[in-house]
């Protein structure tokens, strides 16, 4: 059994960035560091191997039949989770190719034989676990995010927490642009 989820992984430089938004925060809790940053499409929870192969065909499937673009998000809101006591940072309003990618994802999920999202997508970076609410917020001007793949990873957990692992990525197609 392997615990998975897809997932947008942001380049070194912008999960740098990140981290320094974390670092100009001030708050009591556990920090991301910034190799561990990720933005989760869909938490899959354990799979096994059976089922880690027809989601793979799935999502091969779905970008075969409509291959999604690269987009750009932008990062400018700082937030706060209370049940799960997480601080994150994410978009003020999710772009459409993010949320097309998210519904792929979902689909690719359904014609796998996986159970329908629990909650409604909320795209943010996690920042901090275990937190308490931030007692002043860092100056977040907006992180420029060319997203250009996303990925299937796998959590594994140890006393130091969760550590992850790509198992697999998929690019997404150029986007187009307008033409002058």
């Amino acid at each position: 059994m392997k615990r998975l989820f897809f997932a947008l992984w942001p380049p070194a430089n912008l999960a740098q960035q990140l981290a320094g938004v974390a670092a100009q925060t001030q708050f009591t809790g556990k920090r991301i560091l910034a190799p561990q940053m990720h933005l989760t499409l869909r938490f899959l929870g354990s799979l096994n191997c059976a089922s880690t192969s027809a989601l793979v065909q799935a999502v091969q499937q779905a970008l075969r039949d409509v291959p999604p673009s690269g987009f750009t998000l932008q990062l400018t809101r700082l937030g706060y989770f209370t049940k799960p006591r997480i601080l994150w940072l994410g978009p003020d309003q999710a772009p459409p190719a993010l949320q097309t990618l998210a519904a792929l994802v979902d689909t690719a999920c359904a014609t796998a034989g996986l159970a329908p999202r629990q909650s409604a997508f909320k795209p943010h970076v996690t920042l901090a676990r275990r937190a308490l609410p931030p007692q002043t917020n860092a100056d977040t001007s907006p992180l420029t995010w060319n997203v250009k793949t996303f990925c299937l990873a796998q959590s594994t957990l140890d006393a130091n927490g969760a550590h992850y692992q790509v198992l697999k990525q998929w690019r997404l197609r150029e986007p187009a642009h307008p033409t002058p």
